[in-house]
């Protein structure tokens, strides 16, 4: 029963879906488990509705709430496309570190994106802030 609700509790915390009604942002992990003392990433993928692009400037800001088992360092990566706005096609990559003394356990890792995208029929921008959260999976 245990493993059914771990198996079931990994399924679903490793990939959450946030939208607003242009832009759907789903959050996932690098890995499906870490170990203590481990590097992994929070990996963000961004589909915006045909017609909208999301904004390298102003740049993405994504803030994590403290966490005393996890390091928040950065992110790693902001892939443009052809005209400089984030890559859709790829995701964007906040590297962490799993602290060494971090027990076996799930651990709720939350907080929020902000971000802009524009309309490329008429300019339009538009900011969104959404609150969010992951789950991370450590394993001894």
């Amino acid at each position: 029963m245990h493993n059914i609700i771990a198996i079931l509790s990994l399924i679903f915390f490793t990939f959450v879906p946030y939208s607003n009604n242009q832009v759907k942002l789903e959050i996932s992990t690098s890995q499906k488990q870490f170990k203590p003392a481990a590097r992994g990433e929070i990996l963000f993928r961004f589909t915006p509705v045909e017609g909208i692009h999301i904004n390298t400037d102003p740049p993405i800001a994504i803030d994590f709430e403290k966490n005393p088992n996890i390091e928040f360092i950065g992110v790693s990566n902001v892939a443009t496309d052809e005209h400089g706005y984030v890559n859709t096609k790829k995701t964007l990559a906040y590297k962490i570190r799993i602290k060494k003394e971090t027990g076996a356990g799930t651990y709720t890792v939350k907080g929020k994106i902000q971000y802009f995208f524009c309309s490329e029929k008429d300019g339009v921008c538009n900011k969104a802030d959404e609150k969010i959260e992951v789950k991370i999976i450590v394993a001894k």
